[in-house]
């Protein structure tokens, strides 16, 4: 009994806790609206059209291991390849160096096999 009891007073906190937290969500909503903001609706539209933008792009990835080699990896293809965008990603367990975001497979292919002679474990990818 005593069991039940406790199972019906958590359910009945969460239930409040969670229904005062929608209520806060939506008077924050409701004071805060998009289309009264130009401004942050830019930003939302650039950030929402960079992500697809890279999930459609091919890239180029140099090498990974740790974050030691990962960082001079990337210093080795800034000082070679300094006019293409480059990054340290980390997925676990190792951190990958990635060049590019290329929208056409022609053009991301004719770079890789520039970037091959400098870097032969490079490898072509599509995230």
């Amino acid at each position: 009994m005593k069991f039940y009891f406790s199972l019906l007073f958590f359910s009945l906190f969460f239930s409040e806790a969670l229904q005062a937290q929608n209520e806060i969500l939506l008077t924050d909503n409701q004071q805060e609206r998009l289309e009264d903001d130009p401004e942050k609706m830019k930003v939302l539209f650039e950030n929402y059209t960079s992500l697809r933008t890279q999930e459609s792009s091919y890239q180029i990835q140099l090498g990974f291991g740790s974050y030691t080699k990962a960082q001079d990896l990337l210093k080795q293809a800034n000082e070679v390849f300094g006019e293409f965008e480059s990054r340290i990603e980390f997925q676990t367990p190792t951190y990958r160096v990635r060049l590019g975001n290329f929208n056409d497979r022609l053009e991301a292919e004719r770079i890789f096999a520039e970037i091959r002679k400098k870097f032969p474990s490079a490898i072509l990818i599509k995230p």
